[in-house]
């Protein structure tokens, strides 16, 4: 993640100073964003740079951006890059742009691509527009052109496993990382008691900070039972060393006839699958 570099000067224009809608802080944030715009024409910082330099929790910020977009002072525009992880594997990033309206109109964003505004160094002379002077928007003059850019968002593959709508998919894909929703995804699938598919996402990815998985115990019983089927079933009956192994209906037993101490592992123990596995290794040892 890039690191923030703060220009010499922060742009508040009168429009926004006077806009009742927005909170004080709100516009300080404002000053902040175009004062980051100068640069490339847009912001590129996210709401979490936002919110360590404000010293605010980032649904703070995102309240903040919403007042902003809804006077028409901002305009956020978000899409979802690939890119490829050490290991090679291919992921999806979300990348967003804030876009400062120049003519700060609350009813148009015309001129939404802004060009790089020149940073005027620290002791260049600020050249007085005078007292009544009408600000002169840098807006294009032709008025015919659709300036408006359609956001194309790709929708996470994970959200096809769910029951909801095609609007919440694209939805959910504008606002989280991938790794966000698939890992909100795969605690709604294992989210047996869910109401229905749109609760368990959206209440999953507000509660992510915070959420618990909580393992019942048939969920344990359920994962080592696989665990058997897959890995032991075929020792069922079958000595191994001085073991006999028994497979039941709640556990796996080695038994002994010789001094050897007897072992049973039951399916509700949360670490049956790496205690039957160093068991094994160790026998396997002793067999050589």
């Amino acid at each position: 993640m890039k690191s923030l570099e703060m220009p010499y000067m922060a742009h508040i224009p009168y429009k926004v100073l006077s806009d009742k809608n927005l909170q004080p802080m709100a516009k300080i944030h404002f000053g902040c964003i175009s004062g980051l715009a100068v640069k490339e024409g847009y912001c590129w910082a996210t709401d979490k740079q936002f919110a360590e330099m404000h010293g605010v929790d980032e649904s703070t910020i995102k309240r903040w951006n919403k007042e902003l977009e809804k006077g028409g002072h901002i305009q956020k525009i978000s899409e979802n890059k690939p890119y490829r992880t050490q290991d090679g594997k291919m992921l999806w990033r979300k990348e967003r742009k804030i876009y400062i309206n120049r003519g700060f109109s609350n009813n148009s964003f015309e001129g939404l691509k802004n060009e790089p505004i020149v940073d005027r160094g620290k002791n260049e002379p600020i050249v007085d527009r005078g007292k009544n002077e009408p600000y002169k928007e840098d807006i294009p003059k032709d008025k015919s052109k659709n300036t408006t850019i359609e956001e194309k968002v790709i929708v996470f593959s994970s959200l096809h496993k769910l029951n909801i709508s095609d609007k919440l998919k694209e939805d959910l894909s504008k606002v989280y990382t991938q790794d966000e929703v698939d890992l909100a995804v795969s605690r709604t699938l294992a989210w047996k008691n869910r109401e229905n598919d749109e609760v368990g996402i959206r209440t999953t990815l507000k509660k992510a900070e915070t959420w618990q998985d909580i393992i019942t115990k048939e969920d344990v019983e359920e994962k080592n039972r696989a665990y058997v089927r897959e890995k032991l079933n075929h020792l069922d009956g079958k000595t191994l060393g001085p073991y006999k192994v028994t497979i039941g209906a709640k556990y796996v037993e080695f038994s002994s006839s010789s001094q050897c101490e007897p072992k049973t592992f039951t399916f509700f123990e949360k670490d049956f699958i790496p205690l039957v596995e160093q068991f094994l290794q160790k026998l396997k040892k002793t067999l050589k």
